[in-house]
This record gives structure tokens, C-alpha cells and sequence, in this order.
């Protein structure tokens, strides 16, 4: 919901530009009836639009401006270009408030977040006084409880790392799907499938690969539902929807077979922030932490059974290992 809400928008930003840029045409060629059409039908459009997400201001306005255009008053208002100003402003502002709306929405359960993990970068500009912005923003749902990104600006120095990007961790995981499965079709989503690989080293598996992206979007392959015994998903809370990507993992799962993929565990890293200050990790699965509430809201929702569960110390996480139901 989030994510399709975002994208929504992103096309009213582009209309609402299309809009202004129409009229100010208008403007100049005031007897061009097309012109004038393609500009009313565009605001017929992008009411429509905000009435979805009950942007009554907005509404109010684009009202006000389509009646201007399709009674010709432009002709005789004297300055067209300030009330075509005055719109577009106005809509744009209402959209940028949508859109924080939107991030703010939990991408599990779309139940709106409240603030839960903020940090501040403080730069030292030689005077008595320094600057500090917001770097990092996360939010929790009410609900389900997981935790999320809307913010999250690089650090400006040298980030250290992911340590889970050496041979033991995807040995680990070879060895979890030996245990599972004795052969078969595997899907890999993620970046490190040589290492992967290289870990399993079994000529009973065929591997195939995908991007995150791939899998969330399901851009992967829509003839291919039902025929992996695995699906591995590395890094699922760098997902924008981790709802949404568990789901097509399951699409793309045989009925008999298992969903591998491990998040953070926010318990550790919590402990660590209070007692030594430590922030919590700026490398790995920056968008999404799965409380315990969240992964059970998931599993009824999406219909999947967890046969494994357990915490991986070393590495401060939470390897999940699924099966449908």
C-alpha cells in the first residue's frame, strides 16, 4: 500500500507539472480549444486523484483553477501566470505532505509509525557554534511492531564493511539448505550469489539469481511459480516492501520447499545502543527490523509456517527458515 501510494504520487507530481506547463501554453495561445481540453481533462485527472487520498485543500484549489480555465476567465484575469503559480504551489505542497504521509507508513502492516530511532551527524564549522541535521530516522508501527526506515542519509566518512560478507556466514547458509533439501532448483536473491555458490558447492543444486528488485517488483520471471525447492533471500530489510517480497518469494516456491532469509536482531542492537552507545548498524538491512509481533502478523497473513528460527550471535541476527502451509 505504501509503496503503490508513493508511486501514485510520483505520477501526480509529474501531472501537476504537466498541468502548469499546459496552461502557461494557454496562456499564450488562448484560442487553442486542444489546449485548453488536454488542460482540463489533466485537472479532472489529478482530482480524482487527490480525492483518494482525501487532500481536501488541494482539491478546493484544483476546483478553483479548472473552473478559471474551462470559463475562459484566464482571458480576462490579467495575470494568469500568478494564479497558475498560486495552484501549483499550493497542490505541490499538499503532495510533499502525502508523501511524507506515506513514508511514514509501516511497509508491513501500513499502519502510520511513530518516531522510535533518530541520529543526528554534528558537524564542527570553526565557529562557537556547530550545525546538526537528522542523518538517520527510523519509525515504529503500533502494530506489528517492526521498525523502518524514512530516512537515511549516508554518513559523510568511511563506513566499515558489512561483516557479513565473509565465507562463514554463506557456509552457514549452505549448510541450512543441505538440511533442508538434498537437491534441486534455487533461487538466490540478492548480490553475493558467487559466494554463495562457491559455499555450496554441490552439482545437485541449480542455482538462478535475481536482484531484490527483481523479486519485489516480480520482474524475475512470472512463468517460473511453483518450480524452486529454496528461495534465499539475502538482505530482505533493505526492501521499500518486505511484505510484498516474502509474498513473491512464496509465488515463486514449491509447495514442499523453504524460504531462507535472517534480519537484524533490533534486541542486541538495543542493548548495545544503551549501554554503550553504539549506533545501531548503518550497513546492513538499513529499512526494515522484524520484532517478533511482526514476522507473526506476516506468517498469518501470508500463510507460511517458520520450522526454524534462531538467532545467529556473532553476526547480531535472526535467521528465519519458512515453508508454505
Amino acid at each position: 500500500m505504501s509503496v503503490k501510494g508513493k508511486k501514485h504520487l510520483s505520477m501526480m507530481f509529474a501531472l501537476c507539472k504537466t498541468i502548469a506547463e499546459s496552461a502557461e501554453h494557454l496562456n499564450e495561445y488562448s484560442e487553442d480549444h486542444f489546449l485548453k481540453q488536454d488542460t482540463v481533462t489533466g485537472l479532472n485527472t489529478l482530482e480524482a486523484s487527490l480525492e483518494s487520498f482525501k487532500a481536501y485543500s488541494a482539491i478546493q484549489a484544483t476546483r478553483l483553477f479548472r473552473s478559471c480555465v474551462e470559463n475562459d476567465l484566464y482571458l480576462y484575469s490579467g495575470d494568469f501566470s500568478s494564479i497558475i503559480s498560486h495552484w501549483h504551489t499550493s497542490v505541490l505542497r499538499a503532495i510533499q505532505m502525502l508523501w511524507t504521509a506515506e513514508s511514514q507508513r509501516c511497509p508491513v502492516c501500513d499502519k502510520p509509525g511513530n518516531p522510535f530511532y533518530t541520529a543526528y551527524f554534528y558537524r564542527n564549522t570553526g565557529g562557537s557554534d556547530g550545525s546538526a541535521s537528522v542523518s538517520r530516522l527510523w519509525m515504529q508501527c503500533p502494530g506489528c511492531l517492526n521498525c523502518y526506515a524514512v530516512k537515511n542519509s549516508p554518513y559523510p566518512f568511511p563506513v566499515p564493511a558489512d561483516a557479513d560478507t565473509g565465507s562463514n556466514r554463506y557456509i552457514r547458509i549452505a549448510e541450512v539448505v543441505k538440511e533442508h533439501m538434498k537437491g534441486g532448483f534455487l533461487l538466490f536473491a540478492g548480490e553475493n550469489n558467487n559466494a554463495f555458490t562457491s559455499a555450496l558447492d554441490d552439482n545437485n543444486y541449480i542455482i538462478q539469481r535475481c536482484s531484490l528488485k527483481q523479486l519485489e517488483d516480480r520482474s524475475f520471471s512470472e512463468e517460473l511459480q511453483g518450480c524452486f525447492q529454496a528461495v534465499l533471500i539475502e538482505h530482505p530489510g533493505r526492501s521499500a516492501d518486505l511484505k510484498k517480497l516474502l509474498e513473491n518469494a512464496l509465488y515463486y516456491l514449491d509447495d514442499s520447499g523453504i524460504l531462507w532469509f535472517e534480519v537484524r536482531n533490533l534486541g542486541v542492537d538495543l542493548l548495545k545502543l544503551v549501554m554503550k552507545g553504539t549506533p545501531l548498524p548503518e550497513s546492513a538491512d538499513t529499512n526494515v527490523f522484524l520484532f517478533p509481533q511482526g514476522i507473526e502478523y506476516l506468517k498469518d497473513i501470508l500463510g507460511f509456517d517458520i520450522i526454524s528460527r534462531r538467532r545467529i550471535e556473532e553476526e547480531g541476527t535472526i535467521e528465519f527458515v519458512l515453508q508454505k502451509l
